[in-house]
């Protein structure tokens, strides 16, 4: 369960049956679990059990949607039920993706017993850590965001004229920063022709850099800057948990960029900069050995749900 989109699937070894709608067209698990049965003409006794990824913290088996209305509870559904983070449930998915699935950004030698660092981009950020079956779900998403270069700082002391000082990596790194970061950009830069008619039909800022990056060069420049500042945090979150396991990028709003996304200039950017400057050392030894890697499964947390419920009741019934 996104800010965006709901996507609900059976799972038996694999997704089967998979639905998705707006998630603002259900205001409570109960509900949205309701609908999603009576499409696919099920009952709920049918269900071994429910698992529920979700975009927002978990807290005594309960979630509030970050972005949105929607929540959930474990005691709406009959089925035994777990809701864990979203993050979480895309770390325990990551590596089960195909490879052509996904799209290195930086390349390096994953260490498979180290830490793994996943990033989600969507209608919000989320970050969560995963050693071995152990997995750490945060709120990355509400730190600070760091700027990694002068221009980074520019943009952020631009964005402080509307936030009052402090800047989110959410503020950045999401759906509605991809449109902030346009809107930055054509402040010296003007849209082109179509580009310009497209956002007056009512376009979004982030469908219309995601839609028109090849021909407008505003929206080019702001999905290069939305790289760069992706490295950035990728950058610091491999540090800061030593993800020698890697860094993957989900969501999304991350698919949608994958084709602009350039791996020279986002690598460049990760291990700081052409001439390296800021990051030398001991970080310079260690972001060599990290690569990043960017899932274009959008499927994956809905993956990692089936897995943990595998792996949950697969352990009851012995």
């Amino acid at each position: 369960v996104g800010g965006t989109n709901t996507r609900f699937s059976l799972w038996s070894g694999g997704l089967h049956e998979a639905c998705q709608w707006a998630t603002g067209d259900s205001a409570t698990l109960g509900e949205a679990l309701h609908a999603y049965l009576e499409k696919i003409g099920r009952t709920e006794t049918e269900i071994k059990g429910v698992v529920v990824a979700v975009a927002g913290a978990v807290k005594q088996g309960r979630v509030q949607l970050t972005n949105g209305r929607w929540s959930g509870d474990v005691r709406e559904t009959k089925a035994p039920c777990l809701i864990l983070n979203d993050l979480a449930a895309a770390a325990g998915a990551v590596r089960h993706v195909a490879p052509d699935n996904q799209k290195v950004l930086a390349s390096g030698n994953r260490n498979v017993d180290g830490m793994m660092a996943v990033l989600g981009l969507g209608t919000g950020h989320g970050q969560a850590c995963r050693i071995g079956n152990t997995t750490l779900a945060g709120e990355g998403g509400h730190a600070d965001f760091a700027p990694g270069d002068e221009e980074q700082q520019r943009l952020i002391g631009w964005m402080q004229r509307d936030t009052g000082g402090r800047v989110r990596v959410e503020d950045v790194l999401s759906g509605p920063g991809l449109g902030a970061l346009l809107r930055y950009v054509i402040e010296e830069q003007e849209l082109s022709e179509n580009a310009k008619m497209a956002l007056e039909a009512g376009c979004a800022w982030e469908a219309l850099a995601t839609g028109h990056w090849k021909t407008d060069s505003a929206c080019s420049d702001a999905i290069a800057l939305f790289g760069r500042c992706l490295a950035t945090e990728c950058r610091n979150v491999a540090m800061r948990s030593l993800a020698t396991g890697g860094v993957y990028v989900v969501g999304g709003v991350a698919n949608r960029l994958a084709p602009a996304l350039c791996q020279e200039a986002f690598e460049e950017a990760f291990r700081g900069g052409k001439s390296g400057r800021g990051v030398t050392g001991l970080s310079a030894s260690v972001l060599k050995q990290i690569p990043v890697t960017l899932v274009l499964d959008e499927n994956v947390g809905l993956i990692g749900a089936g897995l943990e419920g595998e792996r949950l009741w697969s352990q009851d019934s012995r």
